[in-house]
């Protein structure tokens, strides 16, 4: 919060990615963290939030909404990089991204092991049709790997 306050040059967003910091920390919400992660990538991928600041709030976002089940913790880490850059990773990174979150807000183990059965699927074809970058795509399905 300390460093979106006091950014000189944040861009449009700056103030909205503060009040939602605030609102967050008065009620933490692993739920609404990740979509404000998702946000803050929008915002810094159009230019209305200063890159730098959207890291750092993304990094920031990503440790206090990282599920406490171990298994999670690459998933929680892919989720915010491909929603922070997501023109990097191709044409389908918000449906990746969405999936990923999805997973991450879901409870039951036997449930997500199906989650991340189709998302890897789907990983294979949006990387058959040039929808996710090759490399990137497969160190999304390296991390889904585990759960499966």
């Amino acid at each position: 919060i300390a460093t979106v306050a006091t950014a000189d040059q944040g861009g449009d967003k700056a103030e909205g990615l503060l009040d939602k910091l605030r609102e967050l920390a008065a009620e933490p919400d692993d739920h609404e963290a990740r979509k404000l992660i998702e946000e803050v990538g929008r915002w810094t991928a159009e230019g209305e939030l200063d890159s730098e600041l959207g890291q750092a709030a993304i990094s920031i976002l990503e440790e206090q909404s990282r599920p406490s089940d171990p298994q999670l913790t690459d998933v929680s880490a892919l989720f915010a990089q491909v929603s922070s850059d997501p023109t990097a990773w191709g044409s389908k990174a918000e449906n990746l991204s969405s999936s990923l979150r999805d997973m991450l807000d879901t409870e039951p183990p036997g449930q997500r092991r199906q989650q991340a059965r189709k998302l890897t699927d789907e990983l294979d074809k949006w990387i058959s049709e040039g929808e996710i970058d090759a490399d990137r795509g497969d160190q999304a399905q390296d991390v889904l790997s585990p759960l499966q």
